[in-house]
């Protein structure tokens, strides 16, 4: 990573990809699958080459021009920027173990994507690289939102909550403290 100071936020978020994600982009979190079940997933390196795009190279790009343009690369690349988020681990000062999990839900028939991870970005950044995210999650809708985790900046005392709109970018909500 190129730079070295800010600030660490700490990101919690459960999710069940839709139907219709491509193998390919879920195969960027088979690293952490778990249990039994479940179609085979292409491996990741294979569907995007390392060579041909590096996450932190295009993060460091944008460190001095603000959060990085993430909706705009395609869908391959965003993936590898959401699997350069969760694996995070825990080299920063948060309590609790960071952790994700890929599993199969037999039941559903879907694959769910669990996390607690602590990138070394600013809440903006990562709700600027994890919002297309939601694009491929199935839970809430545009009249009834579901909550599907939270933001906590080392900065701000109050959590972001992050919603799902079904298949639509994640929306976050502020809370603000009483005055």
């Amino acid at each position: 990573m190129i730079w070295a100071m800010g600030s660490f936020t700490e990101l919690t978020l459960a999710f069940t990809f839709s139907s219709d994600v491509p193998q390919e982009v879920v195969g960027a979190f088979a690293q952490w699958r778990t249990g039994n079940g479940g179609p085979e997933l292409p491996a990741f390196d294979e569907a995007l080459d390392p060579n041909d795009f590096a996450a932190d190279e295009f993060l460091g790009d944008w460190f001095d021009e603000g959060p990085p343009p993430v909706g705009s690369l395609p869908l391959l690349q965003r993936a590898a920027l959401w699997r350069y988020v969760m694996e995070w681990g825990s080299n920063a000062y948060f309590p609790g173990t960071p952790a994700t999990t890929l599993r199969w839900d037999r039941y559903g028939e879907r694959w769910k994507l669990t996390t607690r991870t602590l990138p070394k970005d600013s809440r903006e950044w990562v709700q600027s690289i994890i919002a297309p995210l939601g694009e491929l999650a199935e839970e809430g809708s545009q009249e009834q939102p579901r909550f599907l985790g939270y933001l906590l900046d080392e900065e701000s005392p109050q959590p972001v909550l992050i919603w799902g709109a079904g298949r639509e970018p994640f929306r976050f909500q502020e809370l603000v403290a009483d005055a």
